[in-house]
């Protein structure tokens, strides 16, 4: 699917409000509840001779969402994809095909072949459980008729730090889905924390506390969210008894932010 098929750009829906609205496209990078301002900033690769503002508010609504957990592991952000924003699906779209296409090259040794041929999954949970899910399904079912020579020697590979995948599920669940995932030859890597991304390989601590290193083709990174960075410095500016969960902003009844009288926050 085209992204254009899926979304609707904001400037088309505020030409049907009655009341002028102006739309910025930009990063807030700084929320003040003192003096009621935001510092916005254009971060698109055009530069302008004004790139950074500051604007004022009355009522402030915060729906920024979260970004991917990391953890401070080195190397996630710079060869990781991951599963959150639009241009990530296009970006994992464009790797993955890359892989097979640099794994057909003319001359290509075995070793890179299987190299290339290794997704990683990194993240047990439902998104990084459904996503092993769909891309064996697409591996197998499709690609299989296009690259009938690659067909038996893709892998796929699940990381999971916790002793099984899907901890928040019950036991039986996690029974079908780990014994569905060795029957279809996806392999599960639990009690394996993960300790550095590099460009061509996953530096891992298996479940013997061993250091395992694993080459990958692409690698894909599904384990959870955090507060951006925006949310957290707003929580520090906050009265620490209101504002005591590092998940994200307390809000009360209203969804007003605790602790402010005219800042709102939606969503998760």
């Amino acid at each position: 699917m085209e992204l254009r098929s899926i979304m609707m750009p904001i400037r088309y829906i505020t030409r049907f409000k009655r009341r002028e609205v102006m739309f910025i496209e930009g990063e807030c990078n700084k929320i003040d509840p003192v003096n009621k301002t935001i510092l916005v900033e254009d971060n698109s690769e055009i530069v302008g001779a004004v790139s950074s503002q500051t604007i004022p508010y009355d009522y402030l609504v915060v729906a920024c969402g979260a970004e991917n957990a990391t953890f401070g592991i080195p190397g996630v952000k710079d060869f990781a994809c991951f599963l959150k924003e639009s241009w990530d699906a296009r970006k994992i779209r464009t790797r993955l095909m890359d892989c097979i296409e640099t794994a057909s090259f003319a001359g290509q040794t075995a070793e890179e072949i299987e190299r290339l041929l290794h997704m990683v999954v990194v993240g047990g949970g439902p998104t990084g459980v459904e996503y092993a899910a769909e891309l064996h399904d697409f591996l197998v079912d499709d690609l299989g008729h296009w690259y009938p020579e690659f067909a038996s020697k893709i892998n796929i590979t699940l990381v999971e730090a916790m002793p099984h995948v899907l901890p928040m599920f019950s036991k039986e669940l996690i029974n079908y889905t780990e014994k569905t995932f060795a029957e279809n030859k996806v392999k599960i890597l639990n009690n394996t924390m993960v300790k550095e991304v590099k460009q061509k390989e996953l530096v891992v601590q298996n479940a013997q506390k061993e250091i395992e290193r694993i080459p990958y083709g692409l690698l894909v990174w599904a384990t959870g969210n955090a507060p951006r960075t925006v949310v957290q410095d707003l929580i520090k500016q906050l009265p620490p008894t209101l504002q005591n969960q590092r998940r994200g902003l307390v809000v009360d009844e209203y969804l007003r932010v605790k602790g402010t009288d005219n800042i709102y926050c939606l969503g998760d």
